[in-house]
């Protein structure tokens, strides 16, 4: 017969937090998922930024011309 060892199961805090941070991500994906199936093109061209910018600006501060 084979002895075999084992060792304790060990569970830490930053396992905890890991777990917890895949399952709100595992949430947010399926309510993304949920969201593009109900109406594909809303989905799509839906504005997702939180704080839109209507017009980016810009100055020239050099030119080869």
């Amino acid at each position: 017969s084979r002895k075999s060892f084992s060792s304790p199961i060990s569970w830490r805090e930053e396992d905890q937090v890991s777990n917890n941070k895949l399952t709100s991500f595992g949430v947010s994906l399926l309510k993304l998922c949920g969201r593009y199936l109900k109406n594909k093109n809303e989905f799509v061209t839906r504005e997702w930024r939180e704080k839109p910018i209507e017009e980016y600006t810009s100055t020239i501060i050099a030119s080869n011309l």
